[in-house]
């Protein structure tokens, strides 16, 4: 049944569309209770509709896109997206999505020539980004494998300065991720 919101504040529009005030001394408990929270609610300001700022998507850059899209499906149980090529324009890319909205978009291109940086280079800009697995015990299972597979581990797993558990790893294209607890 829905209600709405009539001139008079004890005064409900029944469905039929006719107004009444319910004989509220005949009520039980449970009764006054919902019709209390029903008029509250009537009456309530909406919620304010300012939208929620977020990062949708970092985007890297990669030699190889089916060995990117592996490396971050395997290790940190991204789903990968059907994928998107612009022939035209030399450009390939996919969409790797986590579990928690966050997203990597990875990308080839054959018509610029992005600049190659040792693995691992500390640079200006973006030089990592974390993820994190929510626990220690990931990150010390997470590090272990991806060291036993061959990846590079620059760092930890260990606690940071700022309280951070965390391992310091490379992607295949030398991209630093740091995992995290």
């Amino acid at each position: 049944m829905r209600w709405s919101p009539c001139h008079d504040e004890d005064t409900i529009a029944a469905p039929s569309g006719i107004n009444h005030t319910p004989d509220r001394s005949r009520l039980t408990r449970h009764q006054e209770r919902s019709f209390i929270k029903r008029r509250a609610r009537l009456y309530q300001a909406p919620p304010p509709t300012k939208p929620i700022m977020h990062i949708d998507h970092i985007a890297l850059w990669t030699s190889n896109l089916d060995r990117c899209k592996q490396f971050y499906v395997s290790y940190f149980g991204a789903v990968p997206g059907s994928g998107y090529a612009n022939p035209k324009k030399g450009f390939a890319s996919c969409f790797l999505s986590f579990t928690d909205g966050a997203r990597i978009e990875v990308m080839t291109t054959t018509m610029l020539d992005p600049i190659v940086m040792a693995p691992g280079a500390q640079r200006m800009g973006l030089t990592h980004f974390a993820i994190s697995l929510g626990s220690e015990r990931g990150v010390d299972e997470l590090t272990q494998r991806l060291k036993e597979d061959g990846h590079p581990v620059l760092d930890g797993p260990r606690r940071t300065g700022d309280g951070y558990y965390e391992s310091v790893v490379l992607d295949p294209d030398g991209n630093r991720i740091e995992i995290t607890a």
